[in-house]
């Protein structure tokens, strides 16, 4: 079974939505940078915690003006999906 590792640049993204939103949760981006297999780094309701926050960012800044997401939506909506899947 593959697992799902997240890239320097996604890594980067995660730690600044950390940083402006939720910086009590940085400990957990600084385990992601050591090892950034989610499956194996996160708890799942660690990955959970993560995930609702990106969610947050995903509706406040990740949609166009049709409610489509944009470019920065979809890089969200990726990591979310890798957040989630625990393979």
């Amino acid at each position: 079974m593959q697992r799902l590792k997240l890239s320097p640049s996604e890594l980067g993204l995660i730690q600044e939505v950390v940083a402006r939103r939720a910086p009590d949760l940085s400990y957990l981006v600084d385990r992601l940078l050591l090892c950034p297999l989610p499956s194996i780094t996160l708890s799942d309701a660690e990955a959970h915690e993560l995930a609702n926050l990106l969610i947050d960012e995903f509706c406040a800044k990740g949609l166009g003006e049709n409610d489509e997401p944009n470019p920065y939506g979809k890089q969200l909506d990726s990591i979310i999906g890798i957040l989630y899947f625990r393979g």
